[in-house]
């Protein structure tokens, strides 16, 4: 099966644009992206699932995202002195 994502592909376009993203890592399944990101905390990388199976949210929800329907993604990013700059910053 071939991955949903090339990441080296958006990794160099990422960066050939001047985005702070440092690198894509892609995984064709994983419990939960976020899990991941906090298990190995790097900022600006982001983490791409084609499935994802043990995803959480907010207020405790959980979900699921079955191979092909979705890409989960997660990337840890840095604190910042303008807090009103966050929903931007993360839509990058």
């Amino acid at each position: 099966m071939t991955p949903p994502v090339d990441a080296h592909a958006v990794t160099l376009a990422l960066a050939a644009v001047g985005s702070p993203y440092a690198a894509v890592h892609v995984l064709p399944t994983v419990g939960s992206t976020n899990a991941h990101v906090r298990a190995n905390p790097h900022y600006w990388v982001a983490v791409v699932a084609d499935e994802q199976t043990d995803g959480r949210g907010r207020m405790g929800r959980v979900w699921s995202t079955p191979a092909g329907s979705a890409l989960a993604v997660s990337v840890l990013v840095p604190p910042t002195t303008h807090p009103a700059w966050l929903p931007l910053v993360t839509g990058l």
